[in-house]
């Protein structure tokens, strides 16, 4: 498994391979290896979110949405904070976030953990997540749809998905941070927006 996963990874790499169409197939080759539990493939599409083709950004983006597990978390927080992505990309990635899985992860995420543990390994790089960090997932994903919110400098197309992904979360740790833009923030859609969101967050507390 070393050999292909290396050369699934090399492929999808343009510091490796010119040709973007090849690292297109080589990107979508990792949804299929994912599926078949070959590898896990976080770390390869973390390192495609750097390729020189929006095209390539866009499809690691979507590949991680389709994964949907905790551990997408951090890499889909760092693209939808990223200012040298297109809004196009933050906001996949935004709605990506929010639509992780939201159950405890239980035996099988910290299954996922260890692979992505063991692919890092392989690669020579650090693992993106540990076991312990995937216990906290819904805390990252406010932490991160929060941040977005938070910056005065982006759009308030993006700060408008990144509080529907916060209520799509539905987790007690939302409440206080829509209830602080509920209150300070200067953009009015924002605050009803946050609004909306509280009270879909404050239904689920009671189901």
């Amino acid at each position: 498994y070393r050999q292909a996963l290396v050369a699934i990874g090399e492929a999808a790499d343009d510091d490796n391979e010119s040709d973007e169409l090849v690292r297109l197939h080589a990107t979508e080759a990792l949804w299929e290896a994912f599926k078949k539990d070959v590898l896990d493939p976080i770390a390869f599409l973390d390192r495609v979110l750097l390729d020189r083709s929006q095209r390539l950004r866009l499809a690691s983006v979507q590949t991680l949405r389709r994964i949907g597990t905790p551990a997408t978390i951090p890499v889909l927080g760092k693209a939808a904070l990223d200012k040298n992505q297109s809004e196009t990309i933050r906001l996949k990635a935004i709605d990506a976030i929010g639509a992780v899985a939201l159950s405890d992860i239980g035996e099988a995420g910290r299954s996922i953990a260890e692979a992505n543990v063991r692919t890092a390994r392989l690669l020579g790089i650090p693992s993106l997540v540990s076991p312990r960090a995937l216990e906290r997932h819904h805390q990252l994903q406010i932490n991160y749809l929060a941040a977005v919110v938070q910056d005065a400098d982006n759009s308030p197309t993006l700060m408008l998905q990144a509080i529907k992904s916060i209520g799509r979360v539905k987790d007690k740790f939302a409440i206080p941070v829509l209830r602080n833009i509920i209150e300070n923030h200067q953009n009015q859609a924002v605050r009803q927006q946050a609004g909306r969101a509280l009270s879909h967050v404050m239904a689920r507390q009671y189901e």
